[in-house]
């Protein structure tokens, strides 16, 4: 499988990575990593350079398949790259990025839990809502709310 980068007005054709079993999910400004999920290993998410390098692991346990619902990337960008938000286990959180970066600090063995994303200086949860779509900072964001009102007494309404 590969994944390449097309301008807007459909020239420019550059392939940015090579590799199987994967499911992109999103890219980081400027196309210098695609981020994906494993599909050989059930929530693992990486983040794969542009090129051939080695992929960094982001975790090993947050990005749950996608069903067939719309939902956030897992991993994402603020729109002036500043922040990278990450969804874990539920929660999302914003990471500052130091200026000229597009990654965070990410240990070794990848963020292997919530605590461990919430660690990273500045830091901080954006929400516990499921499926938040960040905004252009961590200060704003969207998410869905499904709610159910029924007519229990079957009362006539017009």
């Amino acid at each position: 499988m590969s994944v390449y980068h097309l301008s807007e007005d459909g020239s420019g054709l550059e392939k940015l990575i090579e590799t199987s079993k994967i499911f992109p999910v999103s890219t980081s400004p400027g196309g210098q990593f695609v981020i994906a999920q494993d599909t050989r290993a059930w929530g693992t998410l990486k983040a794969y350079p542009r090129g051939n390098g080695a992929p960094i692991l982001v975790c090993p346990s947050c990005s749950a398949p996608q069903g067939t619902d719309p939902a956030p990337p897992d991993m994402n960008w603020s729109p002036d790259g500043k922040f990278v938000y990450l969804k874990f286990d539920g929660s999302t959180y914003a990471i500052p990025l130091r200026s000229g970066t597009v990654l965070p600090s990410i240990p070794v063995s990848g963020f292997a839990s919530k605590d461990a994303v919430a660690r990273v200086p500045g830091a901080r949860l954006v929400s516990d809502q499921p499926n938040v779509f960040a905004g252009p900072d961590p200060s704003i964001y969207a998410f869905t709310k499904v709610t159910t009102q029924r007519n229990i007494y079957r009362v006539p309404t017009p």
